[in-house]
């Protein structure tokens, strides 16, 4: 195939409005005649509505006055513009494909833009050549349609410059629900408008809001205008609605304008697909005077390194995330409460490892109205990190060698991959030792002594990484204490579950 090919040097070949282009043949065989039924341009995207699309399907009708045959197209553009000398340039290329006769639907069609090449923000000319598969060596129909209107000075820009400025994010923060009702009396609507190509531009939100069982929106307000930069996260605004609506589900709209401007840039409400519009659509708000506060709210804190699994009988099971809580809300004070709560280690696949964390008691709550329980890690035990550095899988790992409370970690390896991977929780020992294994090397490992490469403090919530430098040219292992998720999470450190063999 000739992929280089200038309109300039085959203008011979070009005939406008698609007439058919002929190839001579034998005496005995008619020559091959291919036209154009049709060619047009649909599905044009033009998110910005600036009048240049970043999208639009280039289609053609091809007929042949055989039954079927096997053709290539080739696309080329160039800039419409008169003193541009450098001509058409190949721009897509088709595999082969079949044509049929007259009435044959066998159209096709060819992206221009995503997947294929993004033209720059310009006004372009189309030129076309149609190859027979089965000789490729010159073209038998072309189009050159920088005279014709709909093919000439089309107006085509990237992805990036048409996507104008967009609400790409939209989210509820700072709820108050006092009752537990699940009717938020307070709630902060946060929104992140983008702007392509990194650019800085003050943009300001128009709200409307219904209840979630009408039609109409109505107009509630707008915000001050802001600066926005690219899509950074950093510019997002949050606008507050505090004791604002009565007891109800609300829809909110939400659309940008641009300094100065009056076109809409973007709109987002609960018709919007994705997350967007599950965050806009029946949001459940309430008067302050109808968020009554409950007769006890007991909170329970998770300061210790995985969720934790807490159960309050009579009152249902709940997941406190890593540094975080939950709240318990009782509408009338029970007296006494009975958590049960449990935590472990676990490998990408939810198996178990080391030591299962559990608490059980009964807490008195007479007459309280609020209380707080952190839930921590004992001294008798802490929690194992593992980074490994060498050339070699571990595996397996025990825990507490040698001692009555030994561990054997059979169920996953640590990869050579310097990742630090989050074990599991263990019991702590003066004489603690863990030992880990070199994957197909039974008689060979690498340890860790408490006392000699590790020291525990042996205080709440403690924990130690472990790092193995052996097989790669290194002889001593090392480790990192830790007291609390602050001291974790400040260092910066980050964790992955190990994978089961």
């Amino acid at each position: 195939m000739k992929n280089t090919i200038l309109f300039g040097l085959i203008a011979l070949l070009m005939i406008l409005n698609g007439s058919a282009c002929t190839k001579n043949s034998s005496s005995s065989t008619p020559a091959l005649e291919i036209t154009a039924k049709d060619i047009w341009f649909s599905d044009a995207e033009d998110l910005d509505d600036d009048g240049y699309v970043s999208y639009m399907k280039l289609n053609l009708d091809l007929d042949v006055n055989r039954s079927s045959l096997e053709v290539v197209v080739e696309v080329y553009v160039r800039l419409h513009d008169p003193a541009d000398t450098a001509g058409y340039y190949p721009y897509f290329q088709s595999g082969a494909f079949a044509i049929g006769s007259d009435g044959t639907d066998d159209a096709v069609y060819i992206s221009i833009g995503d997947p294929n090449i993004q033209l720059p923000q310009a006004e372009w000319d189309f030129g076309i050549l149609v190859y027979n598969a089965g000789d490729p060596e010159e073209p038998v129909l072309g189009f050159d349609y920088s005279a014709v209107s709909a093919f000439s000075a089309v107006a085509i820009e990237e992805e990036v410059t048409d996507g104008g400025i967009i609400i790409y994010d939209a989210w509820w923060f700072n709820n108050e629900d006092i009752d537990n009702d699940g009717y938020n009396s307070k709630a902060s609507l946060g929104v992140d408008v983008d702007v392509p190509n990194g650019l800085t531009t003050d943009v300001y939100l128009d709200l409307f809001v219904k209840t979630a069982a009408s039609s109409n929106y109505t107009y509630f307000g707008s915000t001050d205008f802001f600066a926005i930069t690219g899509d950074s996260e950093n510019d997002a605004v949050g606008i507050n609605f505090d004791d604002t609506f009565g007891h109800n589900e609300y829809d909110f709209r939400i659309t940008s304008m641009v300094y100065n401007g009056d076109v809409i840039e973007d709109m987002v409400d609960k018709s919007t697909s994705g997350f967007i519009g599950e965050e806009l659509g029946n949001v459940p708000l309430e008067l302050a005077s109808e968020d009554e506060k409950a007769s006890l709210t007991v909170s329970f804190t998770n300061q210790i390194f995985t969720p934790i699994n807490i159960l309050i009988l009579n009152y249902g099971s709940r997941t406190i995330p890593v540094g975080g809580s939950v709240d318990y809300v009782f509408d009338t004070n029970p007296g006494s409460i009975r958590v049960t709560a449990s935590t472990s280690g676990k490998t990408d696949a939810g198996t178990q490892i080391g030591e299962l964390v559990s608490w059980q008691y009964t807490l008195n709550v007479t007459g309280q109205t609020e209380l707080t329980y952190n839930l921590t890690l004992s001294s008798s035990m802490f929690y194992m990190y593992m980074q490994n550095t060498g050339t070699k899988d571990l595996t397996p790992i025990y825990v507490n060698y040698g001692l009555a409370d030994q561990i054997i970690e059979s169920d996953f390896h640590i990869p050579p991959d310097n990742i630090k991977y989050d074990i599991g929780y263990y019991k702590a020992f003066t004489n603690t030792e863990v030992r880990a294994y070199y994957s197909g090397e039974p008689a060979s490992y690498t340890y860790w002594q408490q006392g000699v490469h590790f020291t525990l403090p042996f205080t709440q919530n403690q924990s130690v990484t472990l790092i193995n430098p052996f097989k790669n040219g290194k002889t001593t292992p090392t480790a990192i204490i830790h007291i609390g998720n602050d001291a974790l999470q400040s260092a910066g450190y980050l964790s992955a579950k190990p994978t089961v063999k």
